[in-house]
């Protein structure tokens, strides 16, 4: 009762007289904190007043100018009259608080705004430019009545809601509309509402009308903005969401093909954008995201969809060739032939082992050469990859080609990249050419090289290089076309040394891959494998010997983990390592195997 004292004594041979330690407690005060929020709600002199604290709301009567009303709730919902006050009182009573706590907040309607009439306001149209003839801008002139919401009606179909004197709309197809923009107010919740004709001409850019769908979370109210933008087209306004609705607001907009991003934000002293649930649709029903909805750092609710596939534009296509004339003195002026708008730099290498750069060169081969060759390539950043074109001089500067495209694909972690350099040499009848290019995100985006090659048979050895301990690309492959059809595929997870493919452009030769990753040796597995956390190693009974040693070993031959297992199957504990390749080596009685392991984050 009220509290009191607590003691604890501690005796021992080596302390006899023993130690005490005491402590007071006292009883904790009664858990009675109450507070109210008070809204007014669309209507004039409708207020919600609403209860945080303890106890919770079930132990809350509400009473208003001293009479009982409700008993229990979160909430509570009421009307004064014009020009007069009210008390609202809460009493929280409850197990935490016995003898109850009472709070009350006085609510005074000092009147709301009475409908405009017809006179007190005008509505107009402005179009935005003359190379948008059917883009406008509608504005309603008038006073403003506090709390005051405009439903816009355009006369194609299409409406919106905000609360701003104007709004911007975009016309499908030319003709003439009855525009009507209808005031609502708390004092005039019926509306008063406004209309004019427009016509609108020469309308050449179709668009389609969309609906975004704006519903609050329960209790959600208060001022909102927008903004939208695209390729070629921005737009913002704002919003009211009274209090105690649950009403959607919607916006239409008719949009053309593009890439759309949509902002929502609060005003203050409004609930969070995040209390909104924002949804999009076109004449068929919703439309699904192009990314899904967040909150960024500055609590705006950010959406983005696709308006007739306005997000996915057709891949660019890259052509590189080669134009060719040989001058009276026998050398020979190339020019590299392209399309690309970028500004590109262009890299020769010529059988004799020369090598120029730019986009027109003239060059006389070394005399004895045994064939005379020359390739030109470039990195085109818009499509993302190096074409290459080589051609023959000494049989012909005519001869056709045919485009071998190396593309790697997948998606793989994004520090095992870091440093990541793809070299490559290729070697046939007429040429030998060698180049490098970094994979790392941080210098470009890189996912292909594409030659036009004369016919014959070909060698094309590659290698990566990266970060001491890299070992391969979990996720990610390596493809060889000719003209269009893939002839061979590598699996990039585990890389060993140099990948060697042999192949013929328009010539019957036999298309082979050496240096591929190595299978898993017989008797020893790995798995998962790839890891990002744990993984297990497995002994075959055939190897096991009743006692397993074994070590793993990062790429510089350091030791980063060793064990012993009594088991053929164990654990391999690889959480906190660096991703990257590792070795592990395994004996068993006379056995002894090893296994590459992959580490990922």
């Amino acid at each position: 009762e009220g509290g009191g004292v607590v003691c604890a004594m501690f005796e021992s041979p080596d302390c006899v007289f023993g130690v005490e330690a005491c402590i007071e407690l006292e009883e904790a005060p009664p858990a009675c904190d109450v507070e109210l929020s008070l809204s007014a709600l669309g209507l004039c002199g409708q207020y919600l007043v609403e209860y945080s604290g303890e106890p919770g709301p079930g132990d809350v009567m509400w009473y208003l100018d001293g009479e009982l009303l409700q008993t229990g709730g979160g909430a509570f919902d009421f009307s004064v009259d014009s020009a007069q006050t009210a008390l609202v009182c809460a009493v929280a009573t409850g197990a935490d608080c016995p003898e109850g706590e009472e709070v009350c907040i006085e609510v005074t309607n000092e009147g709301c705004d009475p409908c405009l009439t017809e006179d007190e306001a005008y509505l107009d149209f402005f179009p935005v430019d003359e190379e948008t003839p059917c883009y406008g801008m509608f504005l309603l002139e008038m006073m403003q009545p506090d709390g005051y919401s405009i439903f816009w009606e355009f006369g194609d179909g299409m409406t919106t809601t905000n609360a701003f004197l104007w709004t911007e709309h975009q016309y499908a197809e030319s003709g003439t509309y009855e525009v009507c923009a209808t005031v609502f107010s708390p004092g005039c919740p019926e509306g008063s509402t406004w209309c004019i004709e427009v016509v609108v001409e020469g309308c050449d850019a179709s668009c389609e009308p969309m609906v975004v769908t704006v519903t609050p979370d329960e209790g959600a109210s208060g001022f909102y903005f927008w903004s939208g933008y695209a390729e070629n087209w921005t737009q913002d306004d704002m919003f009211i969401i009274p209090a105690g609705s649950s009403d959607p607001v919607e916006l239409g907009l008719c949009l053309t093909e593009g890439c759309y991003v949509m902002d929502f934000w609060a005003s203050e002293n409004s609930d969070p954008a995040s209390e909104l649930t924002i949804g999009v649709s076109d004449s068929e029903g919703p439309i699904e995201w192009e990314n899904d909805p967040y909150v960024d750092e500055n609590g705006w609710q950010v959406i983005s969809f696709d308006v007739g596939g306005g997000c996915d534009p057709e891949d660019e296509e890259c052509e590189l060739e080669i134009e060719a004339v040989q001058e009276a003195d026998g050398s020979w002026t190339l020019m590299a032939v392209t399309e690309s708008p970028e500004d590109v730099g262009f890299f020769w290498t010529f059988s004799d082992g020369s090598l120029l750069n730019g986009m027109t060169v003239n060059y006389t081969f070394v005399a004895g050469v045994s064939f005379e060759t020359a390739c030109v390539s470039a990195f085109f950043p818009e499509c993302g990859e190096v074409l290459a074109a080589c051609i023959d001089l000494e049989n012909g500067a005519d001869d056709t080609c045919e485009d071998i495209e190396v593309v790697i694909e997948g998606d793989t972690f994004v520090e095992l990249l870091e440093e990541l350099e793809w070299a490559w040499s290729l070697s046939g009848e007429g040429f030998e050419w060698s180049e490098s290019l970094s994979l790392d995100p941080e210098e470009g985006d890189v996912d292909g090289v594409v030659l036009c090659l004369p016919p014959g048979c070909y060698g094309l050895a590659m290698s990566f290089s990266g970060l001491p301990g890299f070992q391969g690309l979990p996720g990610m492959t390596m493809s060889l076309e000719i003209g269009g059809e893939e002839q061979v595929t590598v699996d990039l997870a585990l890389i060993d040394g140099v990948f060697e493919l042999e192949f013929g452009v328009l010539t019957d030769c036999e298309s082979s891959i050496e240096g591929s990753p190595e299978a898993e040796p017989a008797g020893l597995s790995v798995f998962p494998n790839p890891s990002n956390g744990a993984a297990f190693a497995r002994l075959d009974g055939a190897v096991f010997d009743g006692r397993v040693q074994w070590v793993l070993s990062d790429g510089l031959g350091r030791v980063v983990l060793r064990g012993t297992s009594g088991s053929p199957l164990w654990a391999l504990p690889l959480e906190g390592l660096s991703p990257g390749g590792y070795f592990l080596h395994v004996e068993s009685g006379v056995n002894r195997l090893d296994q590459r392991v992959m580490v990922t984050r």
